[in-house]
């Protein structure tokens, strides 16, 4: 493996909390660890494509996959010893309940083991088993050992471990699916206050290193799966603050306000921050061409689906730069991927031509929290662009 593949690995994991989506669990890390370039491609088009916020309007799409949130990370600088070893060993095991097996014998040996409650609570999760799940996250929180730290404590790298933040991510998901909508937002406001915390005490400072940018992706992510819960209840106003807050995290960081990234692996990092918030930005924008037409405030969804566009292209071709700088091949895109790309041809296509491909693709994806069709976004996002 070549030095700019290791460093794109370095990358992608540590900054799974934006590059990761639905679907992509910390197995995916393992299944591509040799072929690192291409799973950040995957990372960054599955679940938060240019949907509203993810490609799909079932907020449950929405989400980070919370087994791919900063304890993604911890498989290159947050864990030690055995615990390194069993979360690169088990993560990468092809059969779910193999998984599970292996993370239930890890806390039998070891209860203080946070992040196997962790990963146990993500694989039952994904195996449907939804009262485990959070049987396990439960146990999680009541541990002695469950971080509850401050930036100076978030530094120091036995602390590096499972983020409170994804804990209530993954509770908020396992809520949401069970009919519990008050107590995920409930969850989700305790992330986003924690979060909002470190973020707050992060900004203050005049230089950060490349960890400090952490609780900035965890945040995002909880406005984004919020954003997409409140769609979904048709809290529409509610909804487009969640997004502003992204805009806000991200479009700041393309301006370079806050701390400057200092450090060993700066120069590595910023690049990759950079084509996430990227990302995101074309994120914020569907997401409110979205929620706009949903209150029949038709130019303006016009107008976002454009921004939105704009960001998707600026991203791709931002990659491509990396790509030629590191003398990486061309990514090979995934399939999701390619049809954002179809979607988006170039910014000087005809805007009315790229607004009914742009509603089409939309409306094909959006489904309610049971999965089924949801008519009346479809239609409003058809009447407002489409037609």
């Amino acid at each position: 493996m070549s030095r700019p593949r290791n460093l794109s690995l370095a990358c992608l994991l540590a900054l799974a909390p934006a590059l990761c989506g639905c679907g992509a669990t910390m197995q995916d890390f393992g299944h591509n660890l040799g072929e690192a370039h291409k799973a950040s491609s995957d990372m960054s088009s599955t679940g938060m494509g240019s949907g509203l916020a993810g490609g799909d309007f079932n907020p449950m799409n929405l989400a980070i996959k919370p087994a791919a949130t900063v304890m993604a990370a911890g498989i290159m600088t947050f864990a030690v010893g055995h615990r390194l070893n069993a979360v690169t060993r088990i993560t990468t095991l092809p059969d779910p309940q193999a998984r599970i097996a292996a993370w239930e014998k890890e806390i039998k040996s070891d209860p203080s083991f946070i992040d196997a409650y962790y990963h146990l609570a993500s694989d039952c999760q994904q195996a449907g088993d939804q009262a485990k799940a959070l049987e396990s996250l439960d146990q999680a929180l009541a541990r002695p050992e469950f971080p509850r730290f401050t930036l100076k404590e978030l530094r120091k790298p036995k602390k590096r471990t499972t983020s409170p933040a994804d804990v209530q991510l993954l509770r908020a998901m396992i809520l949401y699916q069970k009919g519990e909508k008050d107590r995920a937002l409930d969850a989700l406001a305790q992330a986003i206050e924690f979060q909002s915390g470190l973020v707050a005490e992060i900004d203050a400072q005049k230089k950060a290193d490349f960890m400090d940018f952490m609780p900035r992706q965890a945040l995002g992510s909880c406005h984004f799966f919020r954003g997409g819960l409140l769609t979904a209840e048709g809290r529409y106003d509610e909804a487009l603050k969640d997004y502003e807050s992204v805009k806000a995290l991200y479009a700041a960081q393309l301006r370079g306000e806050g701390p400057q990234l200092k450090g060993m692996m700066a120069d590595a990092m910023r690049p990759i921050f950079e084509q996430t918030a990227r990302q995101q930005m074309s994120n914020y924008h569907s997401g409110r061409t979205m929620l706009l037409s949903l209150t029949q405030r038709c130019p303006e969804a016009k107008a976002e689906a454009l921004e939105a566009r704009a960001y998707f292209q600026d991203r791709q071709e931002y990659l491509a730069e990396m790509d030629r700088n590191a003398g990486l091949a061309p990514q090979a895109y995934t399939p999701q991927l390619m049809e954002q790309i179809k979607l988006y041809p170039d910014k000087a296509a005809p805007e009315p031509e790229y607004l009914r491909q742009f509603a089409a693709y939309q409306s094909k994806t959006m489904a309610g929290a049971d999965g089924k069709q949801s008519p009346k976004e479809r239609e409003a996002l058809l009447a407002c662009l489409g037609r």
